[in-house]
C-alpha cells in the first residue's frame, strides 16, 4: 500500500513503487520566474526615471549656483566692487567636488570592510574592480576640464536659462559620435527626438538674438556665449563616447571612477591657472584689474571680502559631483544586470 503512494517533497516527486525521480513541478518555477520578470520590468523604469529626475535637479542647482556666483559683487585688491568672473577657477571647484567622491569611496570601503556580516564587495556603492589602471581616466579628465572651462566662460556671457537648455545639445553630438566610433545603429524614434532637440536649440538661439537686437554689443556677447556652450557640448560628447568605449569595461566602482577623474582634472586645472594668470585678453573675457583670463589674487581677495561666495562655489559643485555620480552609478548597475 505504501509502495504505491507518491510523496511530494521540496521540488521533486518521488514514486516509491518504481524508486524513480519524476519530473519537478514546472508550474511553480515558471510562476516564480514570471513574477521576478514582472518586478524587474516594473521597477527598472521607475529607477531610471528617478535617476533622470535627480540629474535634472542637480544640474539645475549647479547652473543657478554658478550664475549666482558670477553675479555676486565683491571688493577686489584694487578697492573696486566687481562681479566674480573666474570661469577656470570655478572649474577647479568642480573637480574638487568630483574628487570628494573618491574620499567618500574610501570611507565606505573602510566601513564595509570592517563589518563581519557583510563583505565590502556586496554593497552596490563600492562593488567592482578596485585594481583598475587609473590612467584610463586621464583623457576624459582633460576633456572635462576643457569643456567645463568653456561652458563657464559661456555662462558669463549668456543667460542661465539659455545655458541650461543649450547643454541638451550634448545628446545630438553623443548620438552622432556613437554611430561613428561605436558603430551603433539608432531607431527612427531617436532621430525624431534629435530633430526636436535641434528645433529647440534653434529657438533658444533666435530668442537670445531677438532679446538683444537693439544692443548689438550685448547681442554679440550673448550669441558668443551660446556658441561657446555648444562647442563645450561637442567636447563633452567626445568624453562620454570615450568613457563608454574604454572605461566601462574596467568595471570600476562608480565613486572611485568619478574620484579619479576629479583628481586628474584638479591637477591639470591648477597647472593651467598659472599661465592663464598672465595671459591678457580684452573684455568681456575678463573682469579684473590685471586684465588677464584669470586673476588668482583678485579671486582670493573677493572671497576673503565676501565669504558668501563659498556657498555657490562649494555647494554647487558638490551637487554637480552628485549629478555626475548618479548616471555613472546607474550605468554601472545596468551594465552588470545585462
Amino acid at each position: 500500500m505504501f509502495e504505491s503512494q507518491s510523496v511530494q517533497r521540496s521540488h521533486f516527486t518521488v514514486d516509491h513503487s518504481s524508486h524513480q525521480l519524476l519530473t519537478p513541478p514546472v508550474r511553480s518555477v515558471e510562476r516564480t520566474n514570471s513574477c521576478f520578470a514582472f518586478c524587474i520590468d516594473k521597477m527598472w523604469p521607475v529607477y531610471i526615471i528617478a535617476v533622470a529626475i535627480a540629474m535634472v535637479v542637480t544640474g539645475t542647482i549647479n547652473t543657478m549656483s554658478m550664475k549666482w556666483a558670477d553675479k555676486i559683487n565683491a571688493t577686489g585688491y584694487d578697492g573696486l566692487d566687481r562681479e566674480f568672473d573666474h570661469p577656470v577657477l570655478q572649474t577647479v571647484f568642480m573637480f574638487l567636488g568630483e574628487f570628494s567622491c573618491f574620499l567618500v569611496f574610501q570611507i565606505l570601503w573602510w566601513y564595509f570592510s570592517r563589518r563581519p556580516t557583510l563583505e565590502e564587495d556586496e554593497h552596490e556603492l563600492i562593488k567592482g574592480n578596485k585594481e583598475f589602471n587609473i590612467f584610463y581616466f586621464l583623457p576624459p579628465a582633460t576633456l572635462d576640464m576643457c569643456a567645463t572651462s568653456i561652458m563657464y566662460l559661456g555662462l558669463n556671457l549668456t543667460y542661465a536659462s539659455s545655458f541650461q537648455m543649450l547643454r541638451g545639445s550634448v545628446i545630438v553630438f553623443t548620438e552622432i559620435f556613437s554611430m561613428i566610433f561605436l558603430q551603433r545603429q539608432f531607431k527612427a524614434f531617436r532621430w525624431a527626438g534629435i530633430f526636436v532637440i535641434i528645433i529647440g536649440l534653434a529657438t533658444v538661439g533666435l530668442s537670445d538674438l531677438s532679446e538683444n537686437s537693439s544692443d548689438s554689443s550685448s547681442s554679440n556677447q550673448v550669441i558668443l556665449g551660446d556658441i561657446l556652450i555648444i562647442i563645450a557640448q561637442v567636447i563633452t560628447a567626445t568624453q562620454m563616447v570615450y568613457e563608454e568605449k574604454y572605461c566601462i569595461r574596467l568595471d570600476a566602482p562608480p565613486l572611485k571612477a568619478v574620484g579619479c577623474e576629479g583628481l586628474f582634472g584638479l591637477l591639470f586645472t591648477v597647472l593651467l591657472l598659472l599661465p592663464l594668470n598672465n595671459i591678457h585678453v580684452p573684455k568681456p573675457y575678463q573682469n579684473n584689474p590685471n586684465g588677464t583670463i584669470e586673476d588668482l589674487h583678485q579671486a582670493y581677495t573677493q572671497v576673503l571680502n565676501k565669504p558668501l561666495l563659498l556657498v555657490p562655489l562649494l555647494g554647487g559643485e558638490l551637487v554637480k559631483a552628485l549629478g555626475s555620480e548618479s548616471p555613472a552609478l546607474c550605468f554601472s548597475i545596468h551594465y552588470k544586470l545585462n
